[in-house]
């Protein structure tokens, strides 16, 4: 497999051009060096490296149905790992939205940036 030049093609072309986001290039850029390599196609290639969740392995398949049946046995609800992301980014988000709404809050209020801070310290 020409594996350099597929991975030129997809880090310099997907989505129709280049990610203008440096975060956004370097996950992609991650994802890509770790996926498109010869090892993915070895039996015991983790898709994703989990510390406190079983392991993605590629399925032991051949045919079309069997890949079927490997995706149907999958967990309704996956883990966040399998993207990369920890697993408590939901509670990270909630917590990060929290925040925005108390500092807009604070704003109509007309509190400042100083006082807001000190009163978001309290309350966390």
């Amino acid at each position: 497999m020409p594996w350099d030049a597929i991975h030129s093609i997809l880090k310099e072309s997907l989505y129709g051009g280049k990610i203008d986001n440096i975060y956004d290039q370097k996950i992609l850029v991650s994802l890509i060096d770790h996926f498109f390599t010869p090892k993915s196609f070895d039996r015991d290639f983790e898709m994703f490296q989990g510390d406190d969740c079983e392991p993605l392995l590629i399925p032991d398949a051949r045919r079309f149905n069997d890949y079927k049946k490997w995706i149907s046995k999958m967990p309704d609800q996956q883990t966040p790992a399998w993207s990369g992301l920890p697993n408590n980014i939901e509670l990270r988000k909630r917590e990060q939205e929290t925040r925005y709404l108390i500092e807009k809050l604070w704003e109509l209020k007309g509190v400042q940036k100083e006082e807001d801070e000190e009163i978001v310290e309290e309350i966390s």
